[in-house]
């Protein structure tokens, strides 16, 4: 009997490429995280939000210092499978900072 398993993701805020979103799995029988994907091209990567069919996941990224004079970007990911990648659809620009 195999135990049922969900994806999570976590924002690592960091510049460069300390900058990520982790996968993790949840065993829900053992409460157990087990990291199986780390998206690394993104730069600092917050505030994350899943589509309402968890198909997608959006998340604002910082270029520079956060709410500073650079614009942040939103970014829209296709979730691959149970595989915890994330492939990159489109980015745009917030149009303003502290987003």
């Amino acid at each position: 009997m195999s135990l049922e398993q969900l994806l999570v993701f976590i924002s690592a805020f960091a510049p460069g490429d300390d900058g990520a979103i982790h996968a993790y799995q949840l065993m829900l029988e053992s409460g157990q995280l087990k990291r199986i994907h780390r998206t690394s091209d993104v730069e600092q990567p917050f505030f994350m939000a899943l589509s309402p069919d968890n198909e997608y996941l959006y998340s604002i990224h910082t270029r520079g210092q956060f709410g500073g004079d650079e614009h942040e970007q939103i970014a829209a990911y296709e979730i691959i499978g149970n595989t915890g990648k994330l492939k990159l659809l489109n980015r745009q620009s917030t149009l303003g900072s502290a987003a």
